[in-house]
């Protein structure tokens, strides 16, 4: 599937320009790969001492669990709104 961001992404270029636009990418990627990090350590930590039956498997129960209860209904919606 290709979304807006896809099909945006040349004329976002073209208005910053290669070098601009370039270190936008990379500060991106950083960003998107930082984020990625925290979400697996935060899963682990989550994880640990639990049982085999009880463990956080997706991205809803990990928001829960670190945001409460309508922290993870939050992320729900979020997730269906930009879907």
């Amino acid at each position: 599937v290709v979304g807006v961001g896809v099909l945006s992404f040349p004329y976002a270029m073209s208005q910053a320009g290669v070098v601009l636009g370039s270190v936008f990418v990379l500060f991106t990627a950083v960003l998107v790969n930082y984020t990625m990090q925290l979400l697996v350590a935060v899963k682990v930590d989550a994880n640990d001492g639990r049982s085999e039956t009880d463990r956080i498997s997706n991205y809803e129960e990990l928001s829960a669990f670190v945001l409460g209860r309508w922290g993870g209904v939050a992320t729900v919606a979020a997730v269906m709104l930009t879907q």
